[in-house]
């Protein structure tokens, strides 16, 4: 069922398979479950899915707004992208949390691609700048590609899966690494004092400092005249998405003061 909602402007979903040739879909229909190896092993929720959630009584915890809209959306099965652009972050996360409820160790939802894509990091304020940018972009490549790149500048910073060690376990791991690879170094005290000054420093205390300073390195590096044409190609797709990154930041940053 289309429902409108007027509390955000937009959200667009696609999903992504950089591995095959990426299509257009209409609306969320594969609901999945499992989050930790699982494609394999995924059950498809597609059909009867307000019945199913009846049964787990997964409304109960939810005030009578956001049950009936939340009724109304899932009674056809899925979720069509124009009720995806009508919901906020905090409406999508209780309906992503809605079915990782039923168990915490196994589900969740498959087709909340940009709301996922969104939570990079372990500031909320930083994860819905992202999702405000991210679902009023229509190039699915592009936003997943923006999104891989946030997570790589934010380092040992993203959300840790499950199964992932820890941040210091992987810190030492690379050290001892880097120890190995240099150890021949006439100056590899030197480097290994630098680098593992740098490892240690991963923590990132202002996000809107962050998001300033990789834009600056953004647009210093397109302004390179040694830099291909490809490589600036690359670099000014990502330049707009990190515009309104900065923007939906302050934005939020402002109304949270």
């Amino acid at each position: 069922m289309q429902i409108e909602n007027n509390q955000t402007q937009n959200f667009t979903y696609n999903n992504t398979n950089q591995n095959t040739k990426v299509q257009e879909n209409s609306s969320y229909s594969n609901f999945v479950a499992d989050t930790k190896t699982a494609k394999e092993d995924a059950v498809f929720l597609t059909k009867d899915l307000i019945h199913f959630l009846d049964k787990q009584e997964a409304f109960s915890s939810l005030s009578k707004e956001d049950e009936l809209l939340f009724r109304a959306i899932l009674e056809d099965d899925e979720i069509s992208i124009n009720e995806a652009k009508n919901l906020s972050y905090e409406q999508m996360a209780k309906l992503n949390q809605l079915f990782k409820d039923l168990n915490s160790e196994t589900f969740f939802i498959k087709g909340f691609d940009i709301f996922h894509k969104a939570n990079v990091s372990s500031d909320e304020n930083f994860n819905k700048a992202m999702f405000e940018t991210l679902k009023n972009k229509d190039d699915e490549i592009q936003r997943t590609l923006f999104s891989l790149d946030v997570k790589s500048k934010l380092g040992y910073y993203k959300p840790r899966l499950p199964f992932e060690k820890s941040v210091e376990e992987e810190i030492a791991e690379r050290i001892a690494f880097e120890k190995e690879k240099y150890k021949d170094f006439p100056n590899k005290d030197e480097i290994m004092e630098n680098l593992i000054k740098e490892l240690r420093n991963w923590k990132i205390s202002d996000y809107g400092s962050f998001i300033d300073k990789t834009l600056f390195q953004l647009k210093k590096d397109i302004s390179n005249p040694n830099l291909s044409y490809d490589g600036k190609y690359y670099l000014l797709k990502n330049l707009s998405y990190y515009e309104d990154l900065q923007k939906n930041y302050r934005k939020i940053e402002k109304v949270v003061e």
